[in-house]
């Protein structure tokens, strides 16, 4: 996977545990390490590996659907693999893991399980997994809002997205909200527009699992 990503470095992944809704009492920081390697290495390229991370994915199969598929398939796409990212596990998607587990000395099972994720996102550096970084949740983005704010910052990391973003829509309007709902419905949520808590959480997993923090 390339090192030249548009998106945070890992340095700021970490200052944007504080800058998404700010300070306050309970506040989850990322882990350091992020921000450690960051400045002794070239972002994406510290030998730092992101195996505590990818001990916490659950194993995913064939026939299962939802945002831990997505970030399955969104983590291919960036090791080459040509799919349609839908969220759900399907013979494509089946073809493509068991495809990389020959490559890469896993056993082929074509499922996701704990030797794959080692390999498919442990391998990656810190500053690209952000180790699953954690951070208070944004405040619910309502349709018809006069920003994006973060939705953009978490947007611009994932293909498609990343390239068709409607940077010269005023506010949170029908484009965005579309992009929104296509996400939605990607990742087994009711695709109302509504940013809140599960979207949130959904945009930085499947961030997390590609490896699109970037750099």
């Amino acid at each position: 996977m390339g090192t030249t990503k548009t998106g945070l470095t890992a340095a700021a992944v970490v200052a944007l545990a504080v800058t998404l809704t700010g300070a306050g009492a309970g506040t989850a920081a990322a882990t350091p390490s992020a921000a450690t390697t960051a400045s002794t290495a070239s972002c994406g390229a510290e030998p730092e590996r992101s195996d505590a991370y990818a001990a916490t994915l659950p194993i995913v199969h064939f026939g299962q659907s939802g945002t831990f598929v997505l970030g399955l398939q969104k983590a291919l796409e960036w090791e080459g693999y040509k799919l349609a990212g839908t969220g759900n596990f399907g013979p494509a998607t089946l073809h493509a893991v068991r495809d990389y587990q020959r490559k890469h000395r896993v056993p082929d099972t074509g499922v996701a399980d704990p030797a794959t994720w080692r390999e498919l996102v442990g391998s990656k550096p810190p500053s690209l997994t952000g180790q699953g970084v954690q951070f208070p949740i944004p405040a619910p983005l309502l349709p018809g809002a006069p920003e994006v704010g973060e939705l953009f910052n978490m947007l611009q990391r994932i293909p498609p997205y990343m390239y068709n973003l409607p940077t010269e829509e005023q506010g949170y309007g029908p484009r965005w909200q579309a992009m929104v709902r296509n996400f939605q419905r990607h990742n087994g949520i009711p695709a109302d527009a509504v940013v809140g808590e599960n979207t949130w959480r959904a945009l930085i997993t499947v961030i997390s699992m590609s490896g699109g923090w970037g750099c």
